[in-house]
């Protein structure tokens, strides 16, 4: 660290109190004159009296300037030299703007001069443009000009008077001089002066008028100009024409190609043209395009402070600190600084301590405040728990945070959980979370902490059965051999709920929609009741019928007695999914064919199961395994719950099919049955008519 940065921060240390911030004025245009780094290293910086600081750079083709475009020609046949950028006379940069030497044109009475004059300036494919700092400027007292781009006028501007008295030498108001403004980001203009009348000998006293234009402010008009005849001369050697300038092809949304050095920001023109430009810092001078870029002015030189006062410089500004004793802001033009004596500082202390002790006071105020709403979430919490049976899960379960293995899973909200049955929702979670089987959904969990209780189970990735047969857009080959593997796997999984578990676990709601596939296509049984609180007693029977129409049990429906036989025959109609490729209930068809198991059904009757089978495995599996598993399917859908196979012999069957290897053993595992008797019921709440052949 430098020295005088060290002094700087003793006297900041020393003299804390009643500090003051000044700024220096920033302004809009500032010159690079006073940059250390002005030029290129081996470039020139000076053209006869013309500072010329990088981008822009003397001698063309000099590689001193950041591109061509920026060359600047020092003609040394001049006294003294005169910079030219292309073929306008450079009269200052600065950094925003390129001064150039005007020009005008003029339209005087005679005889020999025509009726109208014209003159044009071309920027068009460089970095610059005229900027809308300038004025079209008419001096006058019978003239108009106009200002086009491409045929179309930009800008206008009319200067009248019909005798002398009428002039005062005041600001161009249109008697005698006008002037107009013009849009910003033209590079190219064309502007015609003419005649507003026929001119006449009462015109003496204004023999010639004049159009340019001209630096806002800079021209100042006098009754001397409609009449003096160096008025072209001197007006093109004190009134300048500004050229907007900017680094051309990057913006500063570019992060490379920005050559903007330290202690200097990045500017976006507002020229309509794009391009970037530099500008120092706040506080900083220097050429923001050249290392080592913009350095920090110490603006304690100045003495800006109150002579009691004492500056301390920092980085882009400065401090006024009074010395002790003394109360003010320390700036030489603000209220300075002025003696208070050492028997006021009791009084600046205590409002120190009372500062401080608010301070305090404040802190411990939002702690407690975060400590209530921390209280209070915790105790909403644990009631909410306690409602949603948290006690009781905990007598059968151990209660955990989170998922201690970082594992995917999906989460379903379940119904809120009544009173009465919560004792019930609790054996339920508890009984299923139980249950180890490689084609069942495993329940890893629940939380209780929130109202509507959530339900944690292992994440399956392949959706469900139902959109690989009706709805797969992936062109994935549904083979019969993964249709039968996954009808076994799901006959297995209903097998162990039924058999294997301590209490029998009926799904209620068996679907292909409810049928999960993994990453290997392996069936994974889910949604088996625990979402719904359904109120049953011991003989199963329910206060309200519940499923889904096409997998329905008609005997269930009749009867409101569950059993597993009813899970048996949604079980064969996922079976009737499987060979047909076909949706349970079916809208594209007439009523009475409505209805999948019905269309089967007869179809076996017939004789003709061809004609209903899924085109995708006609070819691939044989025959004998088709009719064998549709034979399968026709026993589960029988109308009387009794005579269906219980799912354990259903299993069984669909493993043997799946082991033999010739048609002769499938035929000897297929029992023969017949069918004398056909029964019809309509379901009410969509008038689906579903038709039974009952075996004798």
């Amino acid at each position: 660290m430098q020295i005088s940065s060290l002094l700087n921060l003793a006297m900041l240390l020393l003299f804390p109190s009643h500090l003051s911030w000044t700024v220096a004025a920033i302004y809009s245009d500032r010159s690079f004159a006073d940059a250390p780094n002005i030029a290129k290293p081996g470039c020139l910086s000076k053209c006869g009296d013309l500072t010329v600081p990088y981008p822009f750079g003397i001698g063309i083709k000099a590689n001193c300037s950041i591109n061509p475009f920026f060359d600047i020609n020092c003609n040394p046949s001049f006294d003294p030299p005169k910079a030219f950028l292309g073929n306008l006379e450079v009269l200052g940069i600065s950094e925003t703007k390129v001064h150039i030497r005007n020009k005008l044109t003029s339209l005087c009475f005679d005889d020999f001069t025509p009726q109208n004059a014209n003159f044009e300036m071309d920027l068009s494919g460089t970095p610059f443009s005229f900027s809308n700092q300038n004025k079209l400027t008419v001096v006058g007292c019978n003239h108009v000009s106009f200002m086009s781009k491409l045929g179309t006028y930009i800008s206008a501007c009319v200067a009248v008077c019909s005798k002398p008295q009428e002039l005062s030498n005041v600001s161009c108001t249109g008697i005698g001089c006008c002037q107009a403004s013009i849009p910003k980001g033209l590079q190219y203009i064309d502007t015609t002066m003419m005649f507003l009348n026929k001119p006449s000998g009462d015109d003496n006293f204004n023999p010639c008028g004049y159009s340019f234009l001209a630096e806002q402010n800079s021209y100042i008009f006098s009754i001397s100009d409609i009449s003096d005849p160096s008025f072209i001369d001197r007006t093109m050697e004190t009134v300048h024409l500004l050229i907007d300038w900017a680094i051309p092809s990057r913006t500063c949304n570019d992060s490379s190609g920005i050559i903007c050095e330290e202690g200097s920001v990045c500017i976006d023109p507002d020229t309509t043209l794009g391009g970037y430009r530099c500008n120092c810092s706040q506080g900083y001078q220097g050429n923001p395009y050249l290392s080592p870029g913009c350095q920090d002015i110490n603006e304690c030189d100045s003495n800006p402070c109150h002579p009691k006062a004492i500056c301390i410089n920092i980085p882009g500004s400065f401090i006024c600190s009074c010395p002790p004793d003394y109360h003010g802001d320390g700036a030489k033009y603000g209220i300075g600084c002025f003696y208070l004596g050492p028997q006021d500082k009791t009084a600046t202390y205590a409002g120190l301590l009372v500062g401080c002790g608010l301070c305090v006071l404040l802190a411990v105020s939002l702690w407690l405040y975060k400590l209530l709403r921390k209280t209070r979430a915790t105790q909403l919490k644990q009631s909410i728990f306690k409602r949603n049976g948290g006690l009781l899960l905990q007598q059968h379960m151990s209660v955990h945070d989170l998922l201690l293995d970082g594992r995917i899973v999906a989460v379903k909200k379940s119904k809120q959980v009544d009173e009465n049955q919560q004792e019930e929702f609790i054996n339920e979670v508890v009984i299923l979370s139980q249950i180890n089987h490689r084609n069942v959904v495993k329940l890893l969990g629940c939380c209780l902490e929130t109202e509507v209780p959530l339900l944690v189970y292992e994440f399956i990735p392949n959706g469900t059965l139902y959109d690989l047969i009706h709805e797969d857009s992936t062109g994935f080959p549904f083979s019969w051999d993964l249709r039968l593997r996954i009808a076994a796997e799901i006959a297995d999984a209903l097998a162990y709920l039924h058999y294997a578990t301590s209490i029998p676990i009926y799904h209620r709601d068996m679907k292909s929609n409810n049928i999960l596939l993994d990453e290997k296509y392996r069936a994974k049984l889910s949604d088996f009741g625990i979402s719904r609180s359904v109120a049953i007693d011991q003989t199963h029977l329910t206060t309200k019928v519940k499923g889904t129409f096409g997998y329905l049990d008609p005997e269930y429906f009749q009867t409101s007695q569950f059993t597993e036989k009813s899970d048996v025959y949604s079980f064969g109609v996922v079976l009737v999914e499987l060979l047909t490729g076909q949706k349970p209930i079916s809208t594209s068809v007439t009523e009475e064919e409505k209805s999948l198991v019905m269309r089967f059904l007869l179809t076996m009757e017939e004789n003709s199961l061809q004609t209903i089978l899924d085109s995708r495995i006609i070819e691939q599996g044989a025959k004998e395994e088709h009719l064998a598993v549709a034979h399968l399917a026709r026993r589960c859908l029988n109308f009387t719950g009794k005579k269906r196979p219980t799912i354990r012999e259903v299993t069984t069957e669909l493993e043997s099919i799946r082991a033999c290897e010739n048609p002769s053993c499938i035929e000897s595992n297929t029992p023969d049955i017949s069918f004398t008797e056909v029964e019809s019921f309509r379901f009410p709440d969509d008038g689906s008519l579903w038709t039974q052949n009952v075996g004798s």
